[in-house]
């Protein structure tokens, strides 16, 4: 059997400031669909004025946001940097409690991960030279990613109305 991932807990007030005092967006880089890891990105949606980001309407059309923000539509394959003025965070959601065809989790972070969740926390974790937000499942649906981020948002002290997640179609069907 393969030895499960070694992952490193996380203090949430150790990670960037502005991800409590700006408005946020975690960009999922592949679908939820795809199994026990989605990549994702944490960046700034305001001016760092506090102002919430542009909002689509119901045409998708209003306020386009540049390819750039997060990489060209967020693929995995996408260029981590961003402009200066551009702050970014790597954050995946990692459900901790996938065994096939591997386990993916040692037993101490699923326990961690299961207890923050019973609390209404996350348990954030480092993922090689990414963070990760440890949840309890096997998979994950759009559902699990709002909470799982808003509870993120809580972690840091932002008030989750000011935070946004965008996902991608795709995946099993």
């Amino acid at each position: 059997m393969t030895e499960p991932g070694a992952f490193l807990p996380l203090d949430p007030f150790d990670l960037p400031e502005w991800l409590g005092t700006e408005s946020v967006t975690w960009r999922a880089e592949q679908s939820v669909r795809d199994g026990h890891l989605v990549r994702g990105r944490l960046g700034r949606n305001g001016a760092g004025n506090g102002a919430p980001g542009p909002r689509f309407g119901g045409n998708g059309a209003a306020n386009p946001v540049p390819d750039h923000r997060f990489g060209r539509n967020g693929a995995p394959d996408a260029p981590d940097a961003a402009p200066d003025d551009e702050p970014q965070l790597a954050l995946d959601l990692l459900a901790v409690d996938e065994a096939h065809p591997v386990i993916v989790a040692d037993d101490e972070t699923r326990r961690a991960a299961h207890r923050a969740w019973r609390h209404g926390q996350v348990h954030v974790v480092q993922r090689g030279d990414r963070a990760a937000l440890a949840c309890p499942g096997s998979a994950f649906t759009a559902d699990r990613v709002l909470d799982a981020v808003e509870r993120m948002a809580r972690s840091v002290g932002a008030d989750p109305e000011r935070w946004e997640v965008r996902l991608l179609l795709g995946g099993r069907h």
